[in-house]
């Protein structure tokens, strides 16, 4: 592989980077190629690695700058989590224990996800049995059991919506977790080093 083939594939592989984040990229490596001359050509594309690693690491270290700036976004940090997950397979890992540490941050992401779907359902469950006990009592014949639906119902429904606010709020701090343990994975499985492109 030459140096421009190098270079015309990692272009490629920022694809999904921000503008300056992968301008500042190439032009690392352009200087790289260009402190090591022609006759080291081969060995700089060596200590780069392959470009879709190379790129894969700069996206992890890319997501870790965002999530360490400010959670704005809970679903923007979730996705950062999965980049900086990119990020550590693509590393070279010579500890099994990280592998393994990476599988079990993966089961963790999958676990988050699912629970996050069974509280939606959960939720919409007790909005759905509200709207039938309320529905069922104001419209059958009036019964002293129409009461008895009518404020079963509501204590479903604040249930709901107690349980919704409660989980968006263990979510955000579940996410900000990850994010900071997903970071330290990252950067002990680089063995500290933090590339500054």
């Amino acid at each position: 592989m030459t140096r421009q083939e190098y270079m015309d594939e990692l272009c490629r592989c920022l694809y999904d980077v921000h503008d300056q984040e992968r301008i500042d990229a190439l032009r690392y490596c352009e200087e790289y190629f260009d402190e090591a001359g022609l006759e080291h050509e081969q060995q700089a594309i060596e200590d780069l690695g392959k470009p879709a690693k190379f790129a894969a690491q700069l996206k992890a270290e890319a997501a870790i700058r965002s999530a360490e700036e400010a959670h704005k976004d809970d679903k923007r940090s979730f996705y950062d989590v999965g980049k900086i997950f990119i990020g550590i397979l693509a590393l070279p890992i010579a500890l099994p224990l990280l592998l393994a540490a990476a599988m079990l941050m993966l089961a963790f992401y999958l676990t988050v996800i699912l629970l996050i779907i069974a509280g939606i359902l959960l939720a919409l469950c007790g909005v759905t049995v509200f709207v039938i006990l309320f529905f069922s009592a104001v419209f059958m014949p009036f019964t002293a059991s129409s009461f008895v639906r009518i404020g079963i119902g509501f204590i479903l429904l604040g249930i709901s919506v107690l349980f919704g606010m409660g989980m968006t709020q263990a979510l955000r701090f579940v996410v900000s977790w990850f994010t900071a343990m997903a970071t330290k994975l990252y950067y002990k499985a680089k063995e500290g080093k933090r590339n500054e492109i």
